[in-house]
């Protein structure tokens, strides 16, 4: 036996155990966040959470949302990628690659994907049971 056919059959070995790929999607603790949406994809990346700050990186499919909701604490969206409208208190904005929104606390606020769309989303403070309490 070679090295390589050695190497591949302990890698099989190896990771003969390890859970399916959507399974670990879903786990909170690998920092993957896939939220329930009814119209697109919407799937997070845990950067940072700390009771100080939450950073999330999150990729939403053309047309999905996120209804109507608020937070205890103030939120920024920095688009890197697509576009998305923000709807804050009734006033929609769209937001393109390179624009940074800000949502004061308390500030009841819907989001359009508009395209694919790549966003970072920070919360300070961060956002209790945030993302877990997203899911429902």
């Amino acid at each position: 036996m070679n090295g390589d056919t050695k190497s591949l059959d302990m890698l099989r070995e190896l990771t003969h155990s390890l859970n399916t790929l959507p399974h670990l999607i879903n786990r909170q603790e690998n920092n993957f966040i896939n939220y329930n949406t009814a119209d697109g994809n919407c799937i997070g990346t845990g950067l940072l959470y700390k009771k100080e700050i939450a950073v999330q990186d999150c990729f939403q499919s053309s047309g999905s949302t996120f209804p109507e909701h608020t937070h205890a604490c103030k939120e920024w969206l920095v688009c890197y990628e697509g576009s998305f409208e923000l709807t804050i208190e009734g006033i929609a904005k769209t937001y393109k690659s390179g624009d940074m929104a800000y949502i004061p606390s308390g500030k009841s606020h819907s989001y359009l994907a508009l395209e694919d769309t790549h966003v970072i989303g920070i919360t300070i403070p961060a956002d209790e049971g945030y993302p877990n309490d997203r899911q429902k």
